[in-house]
């Protein structure tokens, strides 16, 4: 028992000379198990002993013997008191919760610093980690624009190489221009030279021309004084004349049936692209029916009226060729047979007449 809990215990005497335990705290309890302790019986006082004192003769009183201290057997029971063992039992047990308690408290502290420690490493390694993080985003935006730039100048050269090839082609495409200009004015300047020396040369021929077409009208005069001396040379004038214009009837005749064979053609031409585009679109709606109007025929009579048609279009071509052709035979008969007898009254008389 330490010198705090005898201090904190100690047993107060009573008047009667017993000792009582203290009065317990308030936070104290007995344990459940125990049984509660019966009163104990006062113990009763031994006898004391009587002595007389003899008083001596003569006179001289001896000093009385002190009485023993009725305290002295209490002091020796008090530690066999069993409420003061159960008390006893009781602060040991308290101690061992309180030394667990604080064992526990100290394991408590080191955990709740260990965990502290923990939390700040991985407060840290994430600090740590963000940082990185946004080191890494930042250098990552960085590099991405970088790329954009490069990107953007790759870009901007090739636009600027092609600004500058276009430039230079421009360049040349001026100077090559210009020179052009150049040359044409001087072509222009010779042409102009060139032109009024042919509008002198041309006056000075259309002078001539006209000097020669004045003495050829002298002269065809002169022959036709000649011509109509006589009836015959009237004659011949006039067939002369019918000649002029039995060639000019033959030049239009000429002329429609050549525009009445390119109609001709053209027609025929027309014509045939036209079955052509039926006989497809027929086909393309059913490929052994053929539509006549809103009649259904077989393949095989369309081809033999197709084949009769064809037949009667050739025949018609060719017999409007044969007439064109027979109409054209007969003024070259004609135009033949005209100049032959010209020719024949020509030679009999042995004189020149000028052909138209």
């Amino acid at each position: 028992m330490t010198r705090n809990s005898a201090v904190k215990w100690s047993i107060i005497p009573d008047c009667n000379g017993r000792r009582t335990p203290p009065p317990l705290s308030k936070h104290a309890s007995l344990p459940l198990h125990t049984q509660p302790t019966q009163k104990q019986s006062k113990p009763k006082p031994k006898p004391k002993p009587k002595s007389k004192s003899k008083s001596t003769s003569t006179g001289n009183t001896t000093e009385p013997v002190p009485p023993v201290a009725p305290n002295a057997p209490a002091t020796t029971n008090i530690d066999a008191h069993p409420l003061l063992a159960d008390l006893l039992q009781h602060i040991a047990t308290t101690q061992t919760a309180l030394n667990s308690t604080r064992a526990q408290l100290a394991q408590l502290h080191a955990s709740t610093a260990h965990t502290r420690e923990q939390t700040e490493e991985h407060a840290a390694q994430r600090a740590k980690h963000n940082s990185t993080s946004a080191t890494s985003d930042a250098a990552k935006s960085h590099t991405h624009q970088l790329t954009n730039a490069r990107r953007t100048l790759r870009a901007s050269q090739k636009t600027l190489a092609n600004v500058q090839a276009t430039h230079a082609a421009l360049e040349q495409r001026a100077k090559t221009l210009t020179e052009q200009t150049k040359s044409l004015h001087d072509q222009v300047i010779r042409d102009t030279e060139r032109v009024k020396e042919g509008e002198e040369k041309g006056e000075a021929r259309r002078e001539e021309i006209a000097d020669l077409i004045l003495l050829r009208k002298e002269e065809m005069r002169k022959i036709e004084e000649e011509i109509m001396g006589s009836q015959d040379d009237k004659d011949v004038v006039g067939l002369i004349g019918k000649v002029r214009a039995l060639e000019a009837e033959v030049k239009d005749a000429r002329k429609s049936l050549d525009e009445l064979k390119a109609w001709q053609a053209s027609v025929h031409q027309v014509k045939d692209d036209h079955e052509e585009r039926e006989q497809e679109s027929e086909r393309e709606k059913e490929p052994g029916v053929v539509y006549i109007g809103q009649t259904p025929v077989r393949s095989a009579l369309v081809q033999r009226s197709t084949h009769t048609r064809h037949s009667l279009s050739c025949a018609h071509f060719l017999g409007s060729r044969y007439r064109t052709s027979s109409l054209d035979i007969q003024p070259e008969r004609d135009h033949q047979f005209n100049w032959r007898n010209i020719s024949h009254t020509r030679r009999s008389r042995g004189r020149g007449f000028p052909r138209a």
